[in-house]
């Protein structure tokens, strides 16, 4: 058994706390009195409360920090080459059926610069400094099933940036 502080196990603290979140903090003392012979003051409640509370706050900022970290710039990864700026690269595809013409495969790539931006966090409102892609430009392909003679670079396809890009349909 763990015991932390004034003799509580972490059990028990943990039972303090989730039943502090369903009751107040007089009827949290009474509970544990009652139920459990525990005599747990209100205010040792609280501050079980407030410790636990003070912990997952500072995981959720760890594991938020972890996730919208960016790699070290000095970091290089096996194979990959340095280079003074972020890039990024990206690939999909699909296929759709045209009427009249049966079924075409749709292939779209896309190249762009990452850049870190003060963003607003929709779940927290914290401002981060976030990756955005920008100047981002792609090439789109729709062909026959299987055909591979057209490519971007022997069918005359030029890549197009956003400026130059329309605006997206609404469907």
């Amino acid at each position: 058994m763990q015991v932390e502080g004034q003799g509580w196990s972490e059990a028990l603290r943990k039972l303090a706390v989730w039943l502090s979140g369903l009751v107040t903090f007089e009827q949290t003392e009474e509970i544990l009195e009652k139920v459990g012979q525990v005599p747990m003051s209100d205010s040792t409640a609280w501050r079980q409360v407030q410790t636990c509370g003070a912990r997952a706050r500072a995981f959720e900022a760890a594991q938020r920090a972890a996730a919208s970290a960016v790699p070290d710039r000095q970091e290089t990864v096996p194979g990959e080459v340095p280079t003074p700026e972020r890039l990024a690269a990206t690939m999909d595809g699909a296929m759709l059926h045209v009427r009249g013409e049966g079924w075409k495969e749709l292939k779209v790539g896309g190249l762009g610069k990452i850049e870190l931006r003060p963003t607003r966090e929709p779940v927290t409102g914290d401002i981060l400094d976030l990756p955005h892609t920008v100047e981002n430009t792609y090439v789109a392909y729709l062909g026959a099933l299987g055909d591979r003679k057209c490519s971007a670079s022997n069918c005359g396809l030029k890549p197009k940036r956003d400026a130059e890009a329309k605006p997206p349909t609404p469907w």
